[in-house]
This record gives C-alpha cells, sequence and structure tokens, in this order.
C-alpha cells in the first residue's frame, strides 16, 4: 500500500518537476530575479508582435523562467494569432546566464504549462491540463486528455496529442471521440 502511495505522489509530480532538473549544478537555488503582476511585450519593429502576462514569474540561473498565476500569452502569425493560457508555466532557454535571457536573439529550448491549459492554434483551441512545447522540433505535445475545438468540430481524446507546428497537423493517438457538423450544399 505504501508503494502505491509512492507511485501515486512520483507520477503526479514528475511532469512539474522535469524542468527544474534541466537547472546547472552551479546554478541558483533561489530566484535570482522575481516580477510580480507583469506584462512582458515582444516588438519586431514598431509592430507589437507577442505579449505574456502572469501574477509571478521567478528567474533561476542560468536559464529557467518558472511563472505562476493567471497566465496568458499571445503573439501574431501570418496566420492570425496564437495563444495560450494556464495557471504555471515553466521555460527552459538556450542561455549561458541569467543575463543571457534578456539578448534579443534568445531562443526557447522548451517550455511547459499545466492547470487549465488552452492553446489557440490556427482556428483550433486544445485544451487540457498539461501541454510541453519543444522547440527543437516544432511541436506541442501531452499525454493528458485533450478536447479540441473548431467551428463545427469537437473531438475529445484520452491519450493526448501531438500538434506538428511547421506541418499544421494534429494527431491523437488511441480512441477518439468527436463530432463533425457538415454543412450541406445546394
Amino acid at each position: 500500500m505504501i508503494c502505491l502511495g509512492i507511485a501515486f505522489y512520483v507520477f503526479l509530480n514528475k511532469e512539474s518537476k522535469s524542468l527544474r532538473d534541466n537547472i546547472e549544478p552551479g546554478g541558483a537555488k533561489e530566484a535570482q530575479v522575481i516580477l510580480e503582476d507583469f506584462v512582458a511585450y515582444k516588438y519586431e519593429g514598431a509592430r507589437l508582435d507577442a505579449k505574456l502576462t502572469g501574477k509571478l514569474a521567478n528567474f533561476y540561473e542560468p536559464n529557467l523562467v518558472e511563472i505562476d498565476g493567471d497566465i496568458n500569452g499571445e503573439r501574431a502569425t501570418v496566420d492570425g494569432r496564437e495563444f495560450f493560457g494556464a495557471e504555471t508555466a515553466s521555460a527552459f532557454f538556450k542561455a549561458g546566464s541569467l543575463s543571457g535571457l534578456m539578448e534579443k536573439s534568445l531562443e526557447l529550448d522548451r517550455a511547459e504549462i499545466s492547470g487549465f491549459v488552452e492553446v489557440g492554434l490556427k482556428n483550433h483551441i486544445l485544451t487540457t491540463d498539461f501541454a510541453e512545447m519543444l522547440n527543437d522540433r516544432q511541436m506541442i505535445r501531452s499525454n493528458r486528455p485533450v478536447r479540441v475545438e473548431g467551428e463545427g468540430r469537437m473531438f475529445a481524446g484520452e491519450d493526448g496529442f501531438t500538434y506538428d507546428l511547421k506541418q499544421a497537423s494534429l494527431f491523437m493517438p488511441g480512441k477518439v471521440k468527436g463530432v463533425l457538423e457538415i454543412e450541406e450544399t445546394k
């Protein structure tokens, strides 16, 4: 019975600790920079390219940012707008130091979002409780149940999803249930 309890605890906490484990051994154990009730903007020239809001952000040396509380992000794309919302997020950047996080050419390595996750891509909204973005593979994925909604369609899968950002394609393994409304043409 004790083993079952320990296994359950590890299962619930394994995803939330995975980015924390990526902090280099010489890195800071406490947040080096803390932001409260913040809004971060990214501009491309005079055009607003992206915006991120949250209640609390902790920056850890050398390249980890953890954000908590009512997180909302959005960015403009050639196809319209992409967005996400969650309760918590962790982002691991390709930076050698905390000051490297301020470079304009900073590249995201991996990010995880959890707790009432909503991701808007193209004409779809994906809803789940955990998702991760792998930048080098240009994909968003999860092994948690997901609901996908769009105009005239709704799909639900219990075994997660993989969304290929390059191909703009969604794969949902296992059994998928859904509703598809088809307009009749005359």
